[in-house]
């Protein structure tokens, strides 16, 4: 009976401890706050390019996947060409946003964690605003190739809410 218990409070206190989240649960969620962010508005209508539509319809509770005529958003993910719709546009692909010149922005992984640049003249052109908390992560686009190949890039930094 004392192992039993033993064995229980490990798996109810130490095992979810050392778990990691899936990959694909943080890359939705975090698109989601910002498509949220962005818009201020709950459901976000995306539409889906090249990317895995069961990653938004498993874990997002948020964006609602829709015709790229009545979206609000783009969501593009990588081995895109050039898609010539008149919207705003998140890449899923560093190279990516400097092809897509609708992208205003770019959520990638690199050394197994999230990026996300933002591209200033690009939001304007949709007269997007930011909230404050992105700031750092805008750019200019002047600069883009120059921040891309950079090592120097800037983290996103998640905390979960259990």
């Amino acid at each position: 009976m004392k192992t039993l218990r033993i064995l229980l409070l490990l798996l109810a206190f130490v095992i979810p401890a050392f778990s990691q989240p899936n990959p694909d649960y943080v890359e939705v969620r975090l698109i989601e706050k910002i498509l949220t962010d962005m818009t201020d508005k709950q459901p976000v209508n995306v539409c889906i390019i090249n990317y895995n539509v069961n990653k938004i319809l498993n874990y997002s509770t948020y964006l609602r996947i829709t015709n790229c005529e009545n979206a609000d958003f783009m969501i593009i993910g990588k081995d895109s060409e050039e898609i010539d719709y008149n919207k705003p546009a998140i890449v899923f692909d560093e190279d990516l946003i400097k092809k897509v010149k609708n992208a205003v922005g770019a959520l990638y992984w690199k050394k197994g964690r999230p990026q996300l640049i933002f591209i200033k003249s690009r939001l304007d052109k949709y007269k997007i605003q930011l909230p404050s908390e992105y700031k750092g992560y805008l750019v200019d686009e002047s600069v883009l190739s120059k921040i891309l190949n950079s090592s120097n890039t800037k983290d996103i930094y998640l905390v979960w809410e259990r």
